[in-house]
């Protein structure tokens, strides 16, 4: 129960999972960042970090900035991509080298041009919606970290979004998970939703797909089915709970078989529309 006495008044809603699984690829789609400008959000926010490690070395809540610059913290001088890039590779740096320890949340405003003009088919940015570091970090000091980013802010938030990807359902088996406070989520199914990420990708998929004409509730169930086949059995209720999607680089190369693109995006578009 400590966990409910610690709640804030702000709703809020933490994205949580290994590294490279597109989480914050998915925040910044929900808060309307797309196209062009998530390829750019995304490149600044990595810092000079190398593809295939976690991209966010803190906690981070995302905003939008009062003009085309970035702002990082509490600093009132707006930067430019290269400029917010230095620093969060300074900010990276700081945490490996063991020199951070803080588990605070970084707020971070990104250029009011990435975000669409039009309104209803984004988060609202009032809500405190958490990028968390991967789980699965190389660094010891980034796994320390981690860790009490995750007993701070996970546990006690009102929304949990566990990420993960398709073809690597094994992720949500509680011991995967590495937060003793999740080991039940699967009985808590108006607390957490489970998005998966390169659904569409993997040729086993693509076969069935292809097959037929498949509808969001068909997709759902061969996922939960899937999840029977490792050394757990979730309830029948986690189906619902299923957010099979695809975004950023992955469902763009989706998109030279025009007629499995298109099939594949407009259930996207209803799971994306039914998740917000």
């Amino acid at each position: 129960l400590a966990g409910d006495f610690n709640r804030s008044s702000y709703v809020t809603v933490a994205v949580y999972g290994a590294t490279q699984v597109g989480k914050t690829t998915l925040i910044l789609d929900l808060l309307g960042v797309t196209g062009e400008a998530l390829e750019r959000a995304s490149k600044v926010l990595r810092g000079e970090q190398p593809m295939g490690k976690s991209s966010t070395a803190c906690a981070i809540r995302y905003g939008r900035s009062k003009d085309d610059n970035w702002y990082i913290g509490d600093a009132s001088d707006g930067l430019d991509d290269e400029a917010a890039r230095v620093q969060f590779s300074a900010i990276r740096t700081e945490l490996e080298e063991g020199r951070s320890q803080s588990a605070d949340v970084l707020a971070v405003r990104l250029p009011s041009m990435f975000f669409e003009q039009g309104e209803g088919n984004a988060l609202s940015l009032d809500l405190r919606i958490l990028d968390i570091p991967g789980i699965n970090a190389v660094n010891e000091a980034e796994q320390a970290q981690v860790a009490r980013v995750a007993e701070k802010y996970v546990a006690t938030a009102d929304l949990i979004l566990l990420v993960g990807r398709a073809d690597d359902l094994g992720f949500l088996h509680p011991n995967k998970l590495r937060l003793a406070a999740l080991g039940d989520w699967i009985i808590q199914p108006n607390r957490y939703r489970v998005v998966l990420s390169y659904t569409f990708s993997p040729a086993s998929f693509k076969t069935w797909f292809g097959q037929d004409k498949r509808t969001l509730e068909q997709v759902r169930a061969k996922l939960y089915q899937e999840l029977g086949t490792h050394d757990y059995k979730p309830p029948k209720s986690v189906e619902a709970m299923l957010y099979p999607l695809e975004f950023g680089d992955s469902l763009h190369s989706l998109g030279a078989a025009p007629e499995y693109h298109q099939a594949a995006v407009t259930l996207i578009q209803q799971l994306r529309r039914e998740l917000l």
